[in-house]
């Protein structure tokens, strides 16, 4: 017997159209409250045929085979209405997702062993590089769990949030590289590099917004790479989406004032090294959370709306350019954020909940 279920409308307006619906395994579903990694903790390889992700109760990095079966369900959707989907109880409930789940990293201090990963990608050729807190440390992985490289990072640098493949195989990190002439948390937050970890260049200076605000927190960078090696970034606390050349050159910027965008507000200098500060810091402004880059000449911007946003229920809101910055869709609210893109230019898109991966196309035409 069928048993029909339905799956809770996405509100994407006219901006994208969603083509499949996978069911995630309930070992493998995570909340995406992962603030702490800079919302990289899950991603998709470019075949578009497995996802990547941190399992934070157990910090191991997993992979999922998104073609196991039961369940993938293609679906026919126009934005706005009820996905309508069918699939078998009795077979989902017999059915062992764990086949399809693989341990790529379990915890530990091994070449092959991860400490606290905060960050996942893909690159082009399948291999998957994790950022590990734990042990200082970016590794690439072949897809049957192989390390294929690694390097430690420097005293003066944070592990990467965001990683992508750059030109001539060099890697591209976010991660802050200290200034210490400066006071707060200044300096690059974004840092190119070899495959073996030497430092070539770096990009994305502290911007000003956190030295007016005393922002000694809560700025980071993310960022996207393109198939020509442009890079497109933003910062958590600034919606500029900066344009760069291979060679790390400014080359334009756009997007620096959405209508939704609330600023973080000024925080007093810390009493001692370890202060925190409050809590609803955290939620008091609409922090740009992702760059996405899609081949058809259009760039996502994803940003918390964090309750701030008039008219906006939804956690997520969404802004289209294409790729020389004319704005083609702003605040398109949305309950699940894109995690990456394949060679296809399927967008993907996790679930708040972390229970369904959604695969979308943008759509050639946005009606406002």
């Amino acid at each position: 017997m069928l048993v029909f279920l339905m799956i809770a409308a996405i509100p994407f307006g006219n901006a994208f159209r969603i083509d499949t619906s996978y069911t995630l395994p309930p070992s493998i579903q995570v909340s995406g409250e992962h603030g702490w990694s800079e919302w990289s903790f899950c991603t998709v390889a470019p075949e578009g045929d497995r996802i990547a992700l941190i399992v934070p109760t157990r910090h191991e990095v997993v992979t999922y085979e998104l073609n196991s079966g039961h369940q993938s369900v293609a679906v026919k959707h126009t934005a706005g209405a009820a996905l309508a989907s069918h699939e078998s109880g009795e077979a989902l409930e017999g059915f062992d997702w764990q086949t399809f789940v693989k341990t790529v990293a379990r915890q530990g201090r091994n070449p092959d062993q991860v400490n606290i990963p905060v960050a996942v990608a893909f690159d082009r050729s399948g291999r998957l590089m994790v950022s590990d807190a734990g042990n200082r440390r970016l590794s690439m992985f072949a897809r049957h769990g192989d390390v294929v490289s690694s390097f430690l990072f420097g005293a003066d640098e944070d592990v990467p949030s965001t990683m992508r493949l750059a030109s001539h195989g060099n890697i591209l990190c976010a991660n802050l590289r200290l200034d210490r002439k400066q006071r707060l948390n200044a300096g690059h937050h974004c840092n190119l590099y070899t495959p073996s970890g030497n430092h070539l260049l770096a990009l994305a200076y502290t911007p000003s917004i956190a030295f007016e605000r005393n922002l000694w927190v809560g700025v980071a960078a993310t960022f996207d790479v393109d198939t020509a090696g442009t890079i497109f970034q933003t910062f958590t606390c600034d919606p500029t989406v900066h344009v760069y050349d291979q060679s790390g050159r400014e080359v334009r910027s756009f997007g620096a004032s959405p209508t939704w965008f609330v600023g973080p507000p000024v925080l007093s200098p810390p009493i001692f090294e370890l202060e925190s500060p409050p809590p609803s810091y955290w939620t008091a402004w609409t922090r740009p959370i992702g760059i996405t880059c899609i081949d058809q000449d259009r760039v996502l911007r994803t940003s918390l709306s964090n309750g701030k946003v008039p008219g906006v229920s939804a956690p997520f809101i969404i802004d289209v350019f294409t790729k020389d910055g004319e704005l083609v869709a702003e605040g398109v609210p949305s309950d699940a954020w894109p995690i990456g893109v394949d060679r296809d230019g399927a967008i993907y898109f996790l679930t708040l909940k972390g229970d369904r991966l959604l695969k979308t196309h943008v759509r050639e035409r946005i009606v406002p």
